[in-house]
This record gives C-alpha cells, structure tokens and sequence, in this order.
C-alpha cells in the first residue's frame, strides 16, 4: 500500500489554524520544494542576483507568506489565497505542488520573474546579457524549431527540417572550432550556425559557446550610489516590517492597506469618518510610517532622525512586505476596505 501524502493534510490544518503545529513542517516542505524548483535557475533570478542558502531561504518565506496571505485571481484560487482554495477545493499533493512550485504561472516561478526583473532594472550588466541572449533566441527562432519539453524544463531547439536527406552534425570540439573561425560576427548569425550545425541545443547552451570563442564586451561598471541592503539586512528589514504591522490597530492597517493599494486621500476623506480634511490623513499616516520606519531602521542600525529621509533601499524593502500584508490586512470592522 502506497503512502499517503502528507501534503494535502498539512495545507488543511495550517488554513484550520495558522497558529498551529502544522505551520513549521509545511514552511519546511515548502523550502525543500523551492530549493528544488530553484536548482536550474542562474543567481539572476534570486535576491541582489545571488543564490545563495540566504536567497533561497527567503524566496522560500515568501512563497509560504503568499501561499498563506495573498489572494490570487487567477484559476484554481479565484480570488483565495492558494493555501485555502488547496484547502476548499480538496487538491491533492501533486496538484498541490505543482500551482505552487512548478507550473510556469505557479507561485515560485512568478515570484522568480519577478526577482529577475528588478535586478534587470538594477544591473546595467545583467541588462547587457539579457541582450544577448535574446539575439540568441531570435535567431533560433529563424533557423529552428522548439522541441516538446517537461513542463517547467528548459526550452530546447533543433534545426528546421529541410530535404535533402539525413545532415552531418558536428561534435563540440568541431563546432567551436567552425564558430571560432567565423569570428567576429553578429551574435544572432553566430548561434543560426550554432544550432544548424550542431543539431538541438538550449539558447543557453548555445549562448554559452558563443560566448566562449566571442566574449561579449568588458562588463559595464554599476552606477555609483544606493545599491540596496545585503540580504541579511533584507531579512531583518522584513521581520521588522513583520512585527511593526502586528502592533497596529485595525484602523492604522485599514489605512496603509488603502495607501498601498493606489487610494488617494480625496477618497479616504469622502468614506472614512476619521478623516475630516485630508491633512487628517497625512497626520495619520505620519504617526503610521514613524512607527514603521523607526523600526526598520533601529532593526538595520541606522540612526531615526525626523528630518532625513529613509535610505531608498529601506523604503524599497519595507513597500514590498506591505505588498505581502495588505491583502490579508482588512479589519474587521470599519476604516479603509
């Protein structure tokens, strides 16, 4: 007799009772499974471009916080966070595993493409490369044909069937050798040669030998300036954020949650009765965000002086928890909805 999977059971208890024992060994399966989902993937994607045991613990906390917190929209949560739509519609392990971790619109990977993209923002570098890797993909897309793949894997290539008979593809050493001899040359034209002579190959591998017998140009020099908190700060800066918002009252919640969400004042002023004039509201949030903000920094030990503007790298880490909290965050009764 097979084993049950114990999955599906600890998803219904946790959205039974949160607070319980079964919140520590899902957060651990959790972290094993994002760890495995993560194995392929280069330091791009991951926190301040690093995979390391930190980013990967705190991609795996923010999985869980989303899984457990935010709702989704789209099929099979439907407006649920996925814990509780895992819960309500009764999913089974695998089913369970793969809208968390491993279908292209799960939970990981979205949160994946979201990491890289703010490092595409950040890294003039990674910017460069990207560039190149999408002439890769272009010309692939000219020359060749995608393979069937597992969901998930890496996308693969061959070249377009054409008659004539079987082709003579070369072996690694042969082909490096004809691309080396074609140097320099266009990228794309590059990786056309690459795929129709050496047969199927991902846009990384092949990039990958391009980029060997071609090195791309001498790296860009990162612009001087505010380059965000290490990660460990980022994880003391969430926990921070984390314990700030569980001191606040309904009403300052409500209001942040509404800040966050786009609302703007004249709105907050006509349907909440706290608010007569919107300097109202501006006193409010003040009172919200010196609380928060002195105890992020106090967390990080940076000095909390009322005239100075936070570091950007702090307000950058403590907008992205609240983006995690807000939607779990309406009150009960009253304030901002």
């Amino acid at each position: 007799m097979l084993p049950t999977d114990p999955l599906p059971a600890l998803v219904r208890a946790f959205v039974d009772d949160p607070a319980g024992p079964s919140g520590a060994p899902l957060l651990a399966e959790v972290q094993r499974q994002v760890r495995g989902v993560c194995r392929p993937y280069p330091d791009a994607y991951f926190s301040l471009g690093r995979k390391d045991d930190v980013s990967l613990t705190d991609l795996s906390h923010r999985v869980f916080t989303v899984c457990a917190r935010v709702d989704k929209g789209r099929f099979p949560f439907l407006g649920r966070p996925p814990f509780r739509a895992f819960a309500e519609e009764r999913l089974d392990g695998r089913a369970v595993r793969y809208h968390s971790f491993y279908a292209r619109l799960s939970v990981t990977r979205e949160l994946l493409r979201d990491e890289y993209a703010r490092n595409l923002t950040r890294d003039p570098v990674l910017r460069a490369k990207a560039a190149r890797y999408a002439e890769v993909v272009e010309a692939l897309q000219a020359v060749g044909e995608p393979l069937p793949r597992p969901e998930g894997g890496p996308p693969r290539w061959a070249p377009k069937a054409e008659g004539g008979g079987p082709r003579l593809l070369r072996g690694p050493a042969a082909l490096r050798a004809r691309l080396a001899a074609a140097c320099p040359a266009p990228v794309g034209a590059l990786a056309a040669l690459a795929l129709t002579e050496g047969g199927p190959a991902s846009a990384a591998q092949i990039l990958a030998l391009i980029d060997e017998v071609q090195p791309p140009d001498a790296v860009l020099a990162a612009p001087a300036g505010d380059e965000g908190l290490d990660l460990p700060a980022r994880l003391t800066v969430r926990a921070a954020v984390r314990g700030a918002w569980a001191g606040l009252s309904d009403e300052d919640r409500a209001l942040l949650a509404a800040i966050v969400s786009g609302e703007d004042y004249d709105s907050l002023v006509r349907r909440d009765p706290r608010f007569g004039h919107k300097s109202a509201v501006t006193r409010a949030l003040k009172r919200c965000g010196d609380r928060f903000v002195g105890r992020v920094l106090e967390a990080v030990g940076l000095p909390a002086q009322e005239s100075a503007s936070p570091p950007k790298a702090v307000v950058e880490a403590v907008m992205e928890v609240l983006e995690e909290l807000v939607p779990s965050a309406q009150p009960q009764g009253g304030g901002a909805r």
